[in-house]
């Protein structure tokens, strides 16, 4: 889920952040450690998170400790009574108080900058482009830990999403107690959505102005495509210009870090598939060592298969996309056909799936290693299995025809909340340092800031879970 940024210099942005975080990375007290004060962490918060979708809609609570409790009043009920001349008044009917709990976790975000790359770089505000780079990325991955955090699940994670994702509860973890709805596999429809809007309790209803439908785009794309297929002006429209329209009058807000890939009960049609875990954005094949793959698919959906196909890849430098193309064309030329087309695609993160192209009950992928070559498992590798195929244990996936029971992994969910119930909690102090390494002729930077996440009442949020979202 965790995403590199390529971050172009935006002029007005660099101007309005260039004085006042340059102090940071040029005062002595930066420079060997020091701590921000909460000027300038309500300055940096506040210009961060103005990058991100759903963090500048939330809560922000500036804390002064490690350690806190939030109290929390809710007024609900009647309240309002008659009142008899010298009759004692009830107190307190309708009102409910409670603690929210913070235990701030401490968080890093460190990188080096060599001289040489700045004396190479085609920017001229180099040093600008690093910091709205930093800041930004800080504010994304800070926003994909609110969402997704769960310890429980990235316990004893080793890559850099699970150890970041480790380390809070997030909102979605923390919604699990509110008001939920199966969609039992389904893609979002009118019915789920007006199902959500029947359930929601009467708080809610009092503050419909401030209600959104958060998802991901993906879903959002799903729900302009219940309005655009409609034979009207407003369906006409929407299809024309990607407009952000309200559905049971209430507006859509999409949010890229919501994920995609969660396992989901469905009992539609699957394609056999088997998703890798690695995000990168750029893979190296060198020849005769990590640039051979072999793969059997199922040529028609009567359950015809190919036969074991090896496909010597060229070696070079390959971004996702054109190393699954150069895949599909290998194998389909070492076959002498075209029914490897769409046997590689990528989801969202860039993490490369290897697919059957046909979906239904006959759908299938075996991955090889006929032989356990070495070559074939240091591909499989780097391109993120889990499960390296061996010559006596392929790695098998198949689909599933429509209506029978089966398990995907492009769930995912979708919320009916006002944003201000979410809240993030930041540390007041925000340390840092800046080291010059004459050894290597670069400067090691680093952030330290502590946050944790809440919601403010679940019961006042209603999440359509088991949705399906397939990126194609």
């Amino acid at each position: 889920m965790v995403q590199g940024l390529e971050v172009a210099v935006d002029a007005v942005l660099a101007a309005r952040q260039a004085e006042n975080f340059k102090k940071v990375f040029t005062t002595s007290d930066f420079t060997f450690g020091g701590d921000k004060g909460r000027k300038f962490v309500d300055w940096f918060v506040n210009e961060a998170i103005q990058t991100q979708k759903l963090l500048p809609l939330v809560r922000t609570e500036v804390m002064g400790q490690e350690k806190a409790k939030i109290p929390c009043a809710y007024f609900g009920g009647i309240m309002l009574q008659s009142q008899t001349q010298n009759t004692q008044i009830t107190y307190g009917s309708g009102v409910q108080t409670r603690d929210i709990h913070i235990d701030l976790t401490d968080l890093a975000i460190a990188w080096s900058s060599t001289w040489k790359a700045k004396r190479e770089s085609a920017f001229e505000k180099w040093e600008d482009m690093i910091r709205q780079g930093i800041m930004q990325t800080w504010a994304s991955n800070v926003e994909l830990l609110a969402i997704n955090g769960d310890p429980t699940t990235y316990a004893g994670a080793t890559t850099n999403p699970g150890l970041l994702l480790a380390n809070n509860a997030g909102w979605d973890v923390l919604t699990n107690g509110s008001i939920l709805l199966s969609h039992g596999g389904g893609r979002v429809n009118r019915t789920i959505l007006q199902r959500a809007v029947r359930v929601m309790p009467k708080v809610m209803e009092q503050n419909f102005s401030a209600l959104r439908w958060i998802c991901h785009p993906t879903v959002a794309c799903d729900m302009r495509a219940l309005i655009s297929a409609r034979q009207t002006a407003w369906g006409d429209s929407v299809g024309q210009t990607g407009e952000v329209p309200r559905l049971e009058g209430i507006p859509i807000l999409e949010v890229p870090n919501i994920p995609i890939d969660k396992d989901v009960a469905t009992t539609g049609e699957t394609a056999g598939e088997y998703h890798c875990s690695l995000e990168e954005t750029q893979y190296q094949l060198t020849a005769g060592v990590n640039n051979i793959i072999e793969l059997n698919v199922n040529e028609d959906n009567a359950g015809g298969m190919t036969g074991n196909v090896v496909g010597t890849l060229t070696a070079g430098s390959y971004t996702p996309p054109a190393l699954c193309a150069h895949i599909e064309a290998v194998l389909n030329a070492a076959d002498g056909s075209t029914y490897f087309t769409g046997c590689a695609t990528i989801d969202k993160n860039l993490r490369i799936i290897l697919k059957s192209p046909r979906a239904g009950a006959n759908s299938e992928i075996r991955i090889l290693n006929t032989g356990d070559s070495a070559i074939k498992t240091a591909f499989y590798t780097m391109i993120g299995m889990k499960d390296i195929p061996t010559a006596a244990v392929p790695v098998i996936k198949t689909g599933a025809a429509s209506g029978t029971p089966s398990t995907t992994n492009d769930g995912t969910f979708i919320w009916l909340v006002a944003p201000k119930q979410f809240g993030f909690a930041i540390d007041q102090e925000m340390r840092g340092s800046r080291e010059y390494k004459q050894d290597w002729d670069r400067n090691d930077s680093v952030i330290r800031q502590s946050i944790d996440m809440f919601v403010d009442q679940p019961t006042y949020v209603v999440k359509i879970t088991d949705v399906r979202s397939p990126v194609d």
